[in-house]
């Protein structure tokens, strides 16, 4: 059995290079935002499950703070779902 490092290990539903890992309850689970650790920055990310296809997209949301971060994350989630329903 190979163990890899524990710093890319799971900890429980939370990848180790994730850090304050945040459900967005609007999209039924598809879609979180979080922080990367080893950055320069403390930017927000978020990461979006495609309805059709396979992987996810993601984007930084350009921001430190969890409130404009959500508010940013909702406004994406929004348009995603609008691309989504045209293809």
């Amino acid at each position: 059995m190979v163990v890899l490092p524990k710093t890319y290990q799971n900890e429980g539903n939370k990848m180790a290079y994730y850090v304050n890992q945040t459900d967005c309850d609007w999209s039924n689970g598809r879609m979180i935002i979080y922080q990367i650790t080893n950055t320069k920055n403390d930017n927000y990310y978020c990461r979006i499950r495609r309805r059709i296809g396979k992987g996810y997209f993601r984007k930084s949301l350009k921001t430190s703070n969890k409130a404009f971060a959500l508010k940013e994350a909702y406004d994406l989630w929004l348009k995603f779902l609008v691309s989504e329903e045209l293809d």
